[in-house]
């Protein structure tokens, strides 16, 4: 069985190939994750109909736990350009030998040239 430290390093690994056919660019000119996290949680608040003044459908258990998915998503793709995967215990190196990140991404999507 993988450790913990596996499967992470695993996960992180597989969300940068998506992140390199999604949008190349990732890796030099940083999406706003912050803001597609906030935008995936009001999905997911959607998702479980909060809402008591209104009438609402159950939704299926799959929406809502997509959105958990798209959560994470975001987070570790945050957690790779912004280089704060060392919070899972990784530092910059095993990032650097897993081969997903050369350097310190740009701070603001501003900061792009191809935006």
């Amino acid at each position: 069985m993988k450790s913990q430290h596996q499967m992470i390093a695993d996960m992180l690994a597989l969300q940068a190939q998506l992140n390199d056919r999604a949008y190349p660019a990732w890796r030099t000119c940083t999406p706003d994750y912050a803001l597609a996290i906030i935008s995936e949680c009001s999905e997911l608040i959607d998702s479980v109909g909060w809402k008591w003044w209104k009438k609402q459908e159950p939704r299926p258990l799959v929406q809502t736990q997509m959105e958990v998915v798209d959560i994470w998503h975001f987070v570790m793709s945050s957690l790779l350009a912004s280089g704060c995967a060392v919070a899972w215990g990784w530092s910059q190196d095993d990032i650097r030998i897993l081969g997903i990140i050369d350097g310190p991404a740009p701070l603001f999507w501003e900061d792009c040239d191809d935006n």
